[in-house]
């Protein structure tokens, strides 16, 4: 069995899995478990609950990833990487460079597919899709999100997810015979203007923050940055009382920062585009609050949890099986 026979489904951001490691560990885009004190601050996506006998080799397998990064996203496990029992590390952070299909293969995609007009896309899809979308995969039984990313090999973990809000964060709500977006018509973005804060404030928001962002509970930094197309650095800068590393002076009811006047939205690794989600607008006081949410549709099966078996996945534009 191969190196991509067994792919994670549950992760926002890496996994084919060898054959020989068969355990799935809660992950999820927070930590639950102590971290690193030097954890890479723009860490994505977390391996929970670690147990006695986890090794660093394991994950580095689960995960298809290697133990320079291990060690560069979690410094504190330095060469001699020993896990510690119940402690949350960091698998994915967003400079990360993913893996390139092989290249006659990645052609071979290419020509089965054909593009379709953002305004005409094919049916159905989940709510939230990007309205610039003009690229389509129709999911299949068995796929999970990585399977997707990791064989098309054009565009990043990080954009499947903004392209795709409705799939929710650990792919949960994946659901086959749904198309999917897998590629963007390229847009300028729009010229940024200071506003006033529609609301209370943490202190140290930027005088020339342009958008704000209404914490509700569940919220969490990484999320929000993502739905806004910025990285969690330039997010932590904005709105330093949140606490960087930590998140947790994240109040609900008051208004982050999640864009700055003259600041150009934030390009995730492999990102070829700039994508916003669905979101509300409220004209008189220039906020913008998110209005994605995750729901199963009628007599749907989510592919959480699955094994795939390696499919071939034939995807560029809009891709029946």
């Amino acid at each position: 069995m191969g190196l991509t026979s067994i792919l994670i489904v549950q992760i926002l951001f890496l996994g084919a899995a060898n054959s020989a490691v068969v355990k799935r560990w809660p992950s999820s885009i927070s930590p639950t478990g102590q971290t690193d004190a030097s954890v890479a601050k723009t860490c994505g996506y977390w391996v929970n609950d670690v147990a006695k006998n986890d090794q660093c080799a394991d994950l580095e397998e689960y995960f298809d990833i290697s133990r320079e990064e291990l060690v560069n996203w979690n410094p504190s496990l330095k060469e001699n990487c020993r896990l510690q029992t119940g402690h949350s590390y960091c698998v994915a952070a967003s400079d990360l460079t993913m893996r390139s299909a092989d290249s006659a293969e990645e052609v071979s995609r290419m020509d089965m597919a054909t593009v379709a007009e953002p305004a005409d896309p094919p049916s159905p899809t989940q709510g939230g899709l990007a309205a610039n979308c003009n690229a389509f995969y129709r999911v299949k039984k068995g796929d999970s999100c990585w399977s997707i990313i990791n064989n098309f090999g054009n565009f990043s973990i990080y954009d499947f997810y903004r392209w795709n809000p409705s799939v929710g964060h650990s792919c949960e709500a994946l659901y086959p015979d749904y198309y999917v977006c897998i590629g963007v018509q390229e847009e300028e973005p729009p010229v940024p203007t200071p506003t006033n804060p529609p609301g209370p404030v943490l202190s140290g928001t930027p005088a020339n923050c342009n958008k704000y962002h209404k914490v509700v509970p569940g919220d969490n930094c990484w999320a929000i940055a993502i739905q806004y197309g910025i990285s969690l650095d330039q997010f932590y800068s904005w709105n330093p009382a949140v606490k960087p590393t930590s998140c947790q002076s994240l109040l609900p009811d008051y208004y982050v920062c999640v864009g700055v006047a003259g600041i150009p939205p934030y390009h995730h690794a492999d990102a070829t585009t700039d994508i916003t989600s669905d979101t509300t607008t409220n004209t008189t006081t220039n906020t913008t609050t998110a209005a994605v949410s995750v729901s199963r549709p009628a007599n749907a099966t989510s592919n959480s949890f699955q094994t795939p078996q390696s499919p071939a996945l034939g995807i560029t534009g809009v891709h029946d099986s």
